[in-house]
């Protein structure tokens, strides 16, 4: 056997592994410590593969996640630009329906801005010396 065909057959052992211990931890709800006398596979090695199968799915989450924000972010786009145009062809002959679109397009601008974080609330970390009277001093500026 090649060692390409070792590390192989290697990795579908352990994603063999993995993928029943996931089975038993989540959908039979069993501890690590259950997993472990029910299996025979050290407790240690279980609490391992949980980890990295929880970080997996994290990583993998997040790369879907960024993948939508794109696609809505593109949508967004092309709604801001649909609402400015009529906002554009309506403002002298309805001008009621133009403020329509403008309030449109301060929605669609909200919306992009909560998809960006931009309406997060901020948090200042302010670092200062131990001595009290200087941080009441930089605190007060």
């Amino acid at each position: 056997m090649s060692l390409v065909q070792y590390r192989a057959q290697k990795s579908a052992e352990v994603e063999k592994r993995r993928s029943q211990i996931m089975d038993l931890f989540l959908a039979e709800k069993k501890t690590p410590r259950e997993i472990a006398n029910k299996t025979g596979i050290k407790y240690g090695i279980i609490l391992r593969d949980i980890s990295i199968v929880r970080k997996q799915w994290k990583k993998n989450s997040d790369k879907h996640i960024e993948k939508i924000k794109h696609r809505d972010l593109a949508e967004l786009d092309a709604m801001e630009r649909q609402v400015a145009t009529g906002f554009l062809d309506h403002i002298e002959k309805d001008p009621e329906l133009a403020l329509k679109f403008f309030d449109r397009r301060i929605k669609v601008k909200e919306r992009r801005a909560i998809l960006l974080g931009m309406d997060a609330k901020t948090q200042t970390i302010i670092a200062a010396r131990t001595n009290e009277s200087e941080i009441g001093i930089f605190l007060d500026r």
